[in-house]
Formats: structure tokens, C-alpha cells, sequence
């Protein structure tokens, strides 16, 4: 039947699945202890992919404060708006491209080679 694999780990049907996803991400909170502070913003974290398109709104975010737009890594503020957005925006980019099949494999993980 050619799904032998004589006794060697292996990997069947592999397919893949793309899609477009979301190419902005605006965010928007409110703060009642002060009501004038600007929560609002948009982020961008596709680096131009022309694979991207469209945007994504997000209301009542849990943060106080908006934080850098420009803030890479370890100067990001942790629970600033920003900090969320990118979370939201890097949760949209890797639902781009999905990678399915069959193994023989019951601890095989991404990444690992047989």
C-alpha cells in the first residue's frame, strides 16, 4: 500500500494553506480614572508583505497607558497598548501559512528532524 515506513519515522501528505490576514491593527481603550488620556493607536507588523490587507479593530483593551509606538523588545513597556497590539497583530501573521500531514511520529514537533 506504500504507507510502510519499516520501522523509520516518517511524514505523509504533507500540505500547506495560505491566506491573507490582517495588515493593520487599531486599538482603542478607555481609562475612567482619566478620561483625557489618548489610549488610541495603530500598528503595523507586516513589514510590508503584500500578502496582508484590510485592518482589525479592537476596543477596551485591558491597559492604561499607550506606550512607544517605536519600542523594539526589551524597551517595549510591558501592558502598554502597544505591548497588546503587537500581541494581537503577531497572532494575525502566523495564521498566514499552516502546515499540515500524516506521521508515524507521535512526539514529532515543528522544527524537528527525522
Amino acid at each position: 500500500s506504500g504507507l510502510g515506513s519499516s520501522g523509520q519515522d516518517g511524514v505523509w501528505s504533507l500540505q500547506s494553506s495560505h491566506k491573507v490576514v490582517e495588515q493593520h491593527v487599531h486599538f482603542r481603550a478607555y481609562q475612567h480614572r482619566d478620561a483625557r488620556a489618548h489610549l488610541n493607536g495603530e500598528i503595523d507588523q507586516s513589514r510590508g508583505a503584500t500578502t496582508t490587507y484590510g485592518e482589525a479593530y479592537h476596543y477596551a483593551e485591558p491597559y492604561r497607558v499607550l506606550g512607544d509606538a517605536l519600542s523594539q523588545d526589551e524597551d517595549l513597556q510591558s501592558e502598554s497598548g502597544y505591548f497588546y497590539a503587537r500581541l494581537r497583530h503577531e497572532r494575525y501573521l502566523n495564521g498566514q501559512t499552516q502546515f499540515s500531514g500524516i506521521s508515524s511520529s507521535a512526539t514529532l514537533m515543528p522544527g524537528q528532524v527525522l
